[in-house]
């Protein structure tokens, strides 16, 4: 049995086998508006969260300082264990007017727990839970016995109260927030209005590159007033202008030869007669 020749046996490489994949495109049409917009969502969000942490710091040293304040005025006003007069009702009236300022609650409970006091309202009803949660810092609370000796009638607490504070933070968080994103889509769309006049300037370029390839030389690109466009437009207009010279001189020596060759063939018959 004869070998089979050595080309027969070659093994063709895998590059040559099988072409590559040619890479993915992307559109910029796409890309610049989408990129835009995701800088302007970037933006948004570190600006939310910047505010929402500055804010919550904020909070933090207003109820710090109300909370102080008032724990200091709380224990100084305290009806005295000997008095002859209603130390219940004193510590009643003075947590109704503490629960009235900002920051702080305030209340008087029975020894069992019930509230002895009308609890004003906190405001903060308008506020979003997720907002109220994120911004509202650890609690604080001071417990003050109520006491008319030798019997113990309840318990003043008072708290910080951070629902005022966090619904002033929302009225501007609510407006700030969408002025950004109204922002943010205002660049997106400018973005894509630009990308969309650069796009169609290059198109114009690209038409005239479409009609060099079919022939026409002749055409030539608008340069117009970008400069990055001008530039590609010089580019393929010297490269239409190479063009065209090299067929004018192909077309000339074509002419030449065929002069050449009616001259020789007249010789020839010439010489054979």
């Amino acid at each position: 049995m004869r070998d089979a020749p050595a080309e027969a046996l070659e093994v063709l490489p895998p590059e040559a086998a099988a072409p590559s994949p040619k890479p993915r495109r992307l559109r910029l049409k796409l890309l610049a508006p989408l990129t835009a917009a995701a800088c302007g969502i970037l933006v948004c969000a570190l600006a939310a969260a910047a505010l929402v942490s500055n804010a919550r710091d904020a909070v933090e040293r207003e109820l710090d300082s109300a909370f102080e304040l008032t724990r200091v005025n709380v224990a100084m006003r305290m009806p005295p264990p000997l008095s002859d007069r209603d130390t219940l009702e004193e510590a009643r009236r003075l947590a109704e007017e503490v629960d009235a300022r900002r920051h702080v609650s305030a209340v008087v409970a029975s020894p069992a727990g019930y509230a002895l006091s009308r609890v004003a309202e906190g405001g903060g009803e308008d506020v979003p839970q997720w907002f109220l949660r994120m911004l509202t810092p650890e609690p604080k609370t001071e417990i003050f016995a109520v006491t008319h000796y030798p019997n113990v009638l309840g318990t003043l607490r008072i708290s910080t109260d951070p629902r005022d504070e966090i619904e002033e933070v929302w009225e501007d968080f609510r407006v700030v927030m969408p002025a950004l994103a109204l922002a943010a889509l205002a660049l997106a769309a400018a973005t894509a209005l630009f990308n969309v006049f650069v796009l169609s300037r290059i198109e114009v370029v690209t038409r005239a590159v479409e009609r060099m390839r079919g022939g026409d030389l002749a055409v030539r690109a608008p340069e117009g007033r970008l400069e990055e466009v001008a530039r590609l437009a010089e580019g393929v207009n010297a490269l239409a202008r190479h063009l065209q010279a090299g067929r004018a001189e192909n077309a000339s020596l074509q002419r030449r030869l065929l002069s050449l060759s009616e001259e020789e063939r007249a010789r020839i018959a010439s010489d054979l007669h």
